[in-house]
C-alpha cells in the first residue's frame, strides 16, 4: 500500500498490520520451521510442533484471524505460528518436550472451543529420541509397579507419574513437513533418462545377466529394502555381485568393516564373485535401478538410499537427506578420493538437498558417465 494511503489512515493500517503480523505467510514458516530444526541438529535440544485445522471451511478468513488472535495470548514470545495451507496453522514450540507440546495442544483445543471455533489438532516432537525415551520410561515404571504387587496382599501400586504422559498422542515430526514438492523438471529428465538409458544398457544388461547365471549359482537380481523419499521404505533392484546369502554372513565380516558409521563396506570382500567384481568396478551392477527410476522411487541424481538398519542409525541431521528422492548417483559416487568419512558423505549429500538444480543434475550425470568408463564409481 502506498505511504500517503498509511498516513491518511493511520489507525486503520496499524491494526491491520498488526494482526497480519500474528501469522507468518506459508513460505516464511517454513523457513522458520527448517531453521529450528537446523539449531536442534547443530546443538542438541529438541522442539515440539503442533498443526490447527479448521473442522468448518466456512468464512475460513475470519477464524483464522480470530484461531491467530487466541493463539497470541496463549503462546510465548519465542513460539513461532504461520500458515500451513489453507485452514490450517502450524506452531513452532522451541525447547519443548513431547508432554509440553500435548499439554499445549489440549489448552489451545480448549480455548478454541470456549470461543466457539471448532478446531482439531496434532502434536509432534522433533527429534524422536525425546518420544522414545519417554515411552521406554514410562514401560519400565509400569513394568516395575506391576512386579512390585504380586502378592494378593500386597498394596495397591500407585499409578507412575510417567503412565500420566500423554505421549502416544505425540509423533515424530514427519520429514514431509520439511520436504519440498519434487520438482517437475526433475521427474521428467528422470523419466526420459531412465527410459533412454534401458534402450542404450540393454545389451550389457543382457550380457551381465548371463554371465551372473553361468558363474554363480543363485538369483540374477538382487532385493533389499532401502529408505528412500521422506523415510518410505522401497525396494532397490540391483544385478547380484555376491555369493547367495552374503548378507547372512555380514554379521561374520564386521570386525574388517572399513567404513566410519552405520555403513559396512570391505575393499576387498570375500562374498565378491568374480564378475561381480568387475560389475562393480563399472557400476554396471546399478543399472536395473533404472526401473525404480522409472516406477519413482528413485531418481537419476540424490543422495543412495542406505538399508534400513543403516538409515535408522543416522543421526537426525544426516536423515535429512531424505528430504529429496534417493538416486542413482551423487557427489560421493564420483568424488575422487574412496577415503571419505561417513560424516563427509552425508555433508555431500546434503549440499545438494540443499542445492538441486536442472544443470546440477545434468552436470552430475555427465561426470558419472566419465567416472565409469574410468572406473572410478563409488560403492
Amino acid at each position: 500500500m502506498p505511504v500517503w494511503i498509511r498516513k491518511l489512515f493511520p489507525t486503520r493500517w496499524t491494526r491491520r498490520s498488526q494482526w497480519s503480523r500474528l501469522l507468518l505467510c506459508q513460505r516464511e514458516f517454513q523457513r522458520v520451521l527448517s531453521k529450528e530444526r537446523s539449531r536442534v541438529d547443530r546443538h542438541g535440544g529438541l522442539f515440539g510442533f503442533i498443526i490447527l485445522r479448521l473442522c468448518d471451511m466456512q468464512d475460513a478468513k475470519a477464524q483464522i484471524k480470530l484461531l491467530a488472535k487466541l493463539l497470541h495470548r496463549r503462546l510465548r514470545d519465542t513460539d513461532e505460528k504461520g500458515h500451513l495451507g489453507p485452514g490450517r496453522v502450524g506452531i513452532v514450540l522451541p525447547s519443548t518436550d513431547s508432554v509440553g507440546t500435548s499439554l499445549v495442544l489440549t489448552q489451545i483445543l480448549e480455548i478454541t472451543k470456549r470461543a466457539g471455533l471448532a478446531v482439531d489438532g496434532e502434536a509432534f516432537v522433533y527429534p524422536d529420541q525425546d518420544l522414545d525415551h519417554r515411552k521406554h520410561k514410562a514401560q519400565k515404571s509400569l513394568s516395575d509397579s506391576s512386579s512390585g504387587s504380586s502378592s494378593e496382599n500386597a498394596k495397591a501400586p500407585e499409578v507412575p507419574e510417567e503412565a500420566d504422559e500423554p505421549v502416544d498422542a505425540v509423533r515424530p515430526l514427519p520429514a514431509a513437513m520439511f520436504a519440498a514438492a519434487y520438482p517437475q523438471w526433475k521427474r521428467a529428465l528422470d523419466i526420459v533418462g531412465a527410459s533412454t538409458g534401458l534402450l542404450i544398457a540393454s545389451p550389457i544388461m543382457i550380457a551381465s545377466a548371463l554371465l551372473i547365471k553361468a558363474t554363480s549359482p543363485g538369483p540374477i537380481l538382487f532385493y533389499q529394502r532401502r529408505t528412500g523419499y521422506l523415510g518410505k521404505e522401497f525396494t532397490i533392484l540391483k544385478f547380484r555381485s555376491m555369493v547367495q546369502g552374503a548378507e547372512d554372513l555380514q554379521s561374520e565380516l564386521r570386525e574388517r568393516n572399513e567404513r566410519d558409521g552405520p555403513a559396512f563396506k570391505i575393499t576387498r570382500d570375500p562374498r565378491t564373485t568374480l564378475i561381480g567384481r568387475f560389475l562393480r568396478a563399472t557400476g554396471f551392477d546399478e543399472l536395473p535401478q533404472l526401473y525404480n527410476v522409472l516406477r519413482g522411487d528413485m531418481a537419476l541424481v540424490g543422495p543412495r538410499p542406505l538399508p534400513v538398519d543403516e538409515a535408522a542409525q543416522c543421526l537426525p541431521w544426516q536423515k535429512r537427506r531424505v528430504d529429496i528422492k534417493p538416486g542413482l548417483t551423487c557427489f560421493w559416487q564420483i568424488a575422487k578420493s574412496r577415503n571419505i568419512s561417513f560424516p563427509d558423505w552425508m555433508r555431500l549429500d546434503l549440499h545438494y538437498v540443499r542445492s538441486a538444480s536442472f544443470i546440477l543434475d545434468l552436470r552430475l550425470l555427465a561426470r558419472t558417465v566419465i567416472a565409469v568408463f574410468l572406473g572410478r564409481v563409488g560403492h
